[in-house]
């Protein structure tokens, strides 16, 4: 494996070069790396056993990062659901995308009179001053696929930052690990790759080293890296990748971090005739990227794990921080996910996992 730093738009960005191995060592990786386990099984049910009965008299407060966001919205959706099964008041606050909306989603939330607030996507960093008054004003905040809390690393704060009480996500790692697989298999150890970063999110960051970490073992493979931010995606993502994809015309598969680039990337990639010369990854599982494998739109795989669930065991461990219940670890209750392709896929719909934890939630918190 060869690393060295490339310079691109006044910015320094590691590239990870892997020199061709022997057929040996890439037939004995393929060998190892099998099917890609994704960590949690979506048929079995790895969350809490210890019942957290639900106090009363809550109003929780969502602040989603985006309600044009899949990945920000339904945790933030299902965390309402679960909380108004409860009889708690809840409500979400649209961050917009954007970190200056989110900070003051944030406080209208404080106005309106939440006792807990959950931020879905937030980047605790840009959103000081609101975690600020939320500690003045008593009132907890959690976090929701932002990443930052076990089985993902803690993060690093600075003198006098402030982060979650408690952050629920899956294993990101796992998540970058699973399709870094997915695409060696798929290009039998030979890959040529150019990976996507957002670092506004810890969370894709982690997920990142995970697909980078899975190249690194590959010496057949080739992986580059470049950054792009979540404002990008209804303007000039799409262009970003096309361009480079044309100043390196032996690059065959794409990496994006998560399913609304994915899908503005696809739409890009089919106009700029590029879809049948590289193949899309992503990961998250939405329903228009599931479609997009299905219908050979572009994309062709996707880890998807289950944002539905996060939004319960965000709420399940809410209840057990009010009640001050030990909270279970990890702190992402085990968020189940699955690599999928054109092999494995739903009939229709989003993946899902079919364990019937909802039920199995609500029984705990009566």
């Amino acid at each position: 494996m060869e690393k060295r730093v490339a310079t691109r738009v006044g910015k320094a960005t590691l590239r990870a070069r892997l020199r061709a191995g022997s057929g040996a060592l890439v037939a004995a990786l393929l060998a190892t790396i099998g099917c890609p386990t994704p960590g949690v099984a979506g048929s079995d049910f790895q969350g809490p056993t210890e019942p957290a009965k639900a106090p009363k008299g809550v109003k929780l407060a969502i602040v989603s990062c985006s309600a044009t966001l899949k990945g920000c919205q339904i945790p933030a959706e299902a965390a309402v659901e679960a909380a108004k099964a409860l009889g708690w008041e809840a409500a979400i606050f649209d961050g917009r995308a954007n970190p200056k909306t989110q900070g003051s989603a944030m406080l209208d939330a404080l106005a309106w009179g939440a006792t807990v607030i959950l931020a879905s996507s937030v980047d605790y960093r840009s959103i000081q001053l609101p975690l600020t008054e939320a500690k003045k004003a008593g009132v907890p905040v959690a976090s929701v696929g932002q990443g930052g809390d076990t089985p993902n690393a803690l993060p690093v704060l600075e003198p006098g930052q402030l982060a979650w009480a408690f952050a629920v996500d899956p294993d990101n790692y796992g998540l970058g690990k699973s399709i870094g697989e997915w695409i060696i298999k798929d290009s039998d150890g030979k890959a040529n790759v150019v990976a996507f970063n957002d670092k506004e999110f810890d969370g894709v960051v982690t997920q990142h080293s995970g697909i980078m970490d899975a190249f690194s073992k590959c010496p057949g493979c080739k992986a580059d890296e470049q950054t792009f931010s979540a404002n990008q995606i209804a303007t000039n993502l799409g262009p970003q990748v096309v361009g480079y994809l044309r100043a390196h015309p032996d690059v065959n598969y794409v990496y994006m971090p998560y399913d609304p680039a994915a899908f503005a990337v696809a739409a890009a990639l089919r106009q700029a005739g590029l879809s049948e010369r590289v193949k899309l990854a992503s990961l998250l599982g939405d329903e228009e990227n599931l479609d997009l494998i299905r219908k050979g739109g572009g994309q062709v795989a996707d880890v998807a794990f289950d944002t539905t669930y996060e939004g319960y065991a965000a709420v399940d461990q809410i209840i057990r921080y009010l009640n001050k219940q030990k909270l279970f670890e990890p702190h992402g209750e085990n968020v189940p996910m699955k690599v999928l392709d054109k092999s494995n896929l739903p009939e229709k719909g989003n993946w899902t996992a079919d364990n019937g934890y909802k039920a199995k939630y609500l029984s705990l918190w009566k």
